[in-house]
């Protein structure tokens, strides 16, 4: 039987700041992502969490990065064995991708 993953999602946008979003987050959370991948200038950051509680309680530490224009997702999910998802999504702002990107023909 598959097991029930917390998992706390976070995308933003890369840039060249003297200490990067990415360090920010890290530090904020208190710990490294267990996975981290950048596609076309945005950074997927995923951490996981013992709990959905717990994962709620890194959420909220990054909380105040919201304001922040680079922070695109901020995002709670816990994935069950029989395949549902119960998600709390605190920022989304995937749809402005689209306006960043070149349009291919």
């Amino acid at each position: 039987m598959a097991a029930t993953h917390h998992i706390l999602t976070v995308w933003f946008r890369e840039s060249s700041s003297p200490q990067s979003l990415y360090e920010q987050l890290t530090a904020a959370v208190g710990e490294a992502p267990f996975e981290s991948d950048e596609l076309d200038g945005v950074r997927d950051m995923q951490w996981k969490a013992a709990s959905t509680n717990d994962a709620l309680a890194k959420a909220d530490r990054l909380k105040p990065f919201c304001d922040d224009p680079a922070l695109i997702l901020l995002k709670v999910a816990t994935y069950y064995a029989g395949g549902s998802v119960d998600a709390v999504t605190i920022k989304d702002e995937r749809g402005n991708l689209t306006a960043d990107r070149p349009r291919y023909r």
